[in-house]
């Protein structure tokens, strides 16, 4: 039996995908939140989550396509 699909991403995990420290993700998500992906706080939750669909359409949003010099 395979495991359930993933829905959410925490702290961690985004800042890995971003290539930024923990720090700075949490840093941003305070000063400048608009810069991140859309985050979302379960009730009662102390952690905010991100809902892996919302990561992947924000990456696709932000995509700069490979323009190589020839």
């Amino acid at each position: 039996m395979q495991p359930p699909p993933k829905l959410t991403y925490n702290t961690e995990e985004l800042a890995e995908i971003l290539g930024i420290a923990v720090g700075t993700l949490r840093n941003r998500m305070h000063r400048e939140p608009e810069t991140l992906p859309p985050a979302i706080r379960a009730p009662r939750a102390r952690h905010l989550l991100w809902l892996v669909s919302d990561v992947e359409a924000w990456l696709k949003q932000h995509y700069i396509p490979n323009q190589l010099k020839r």
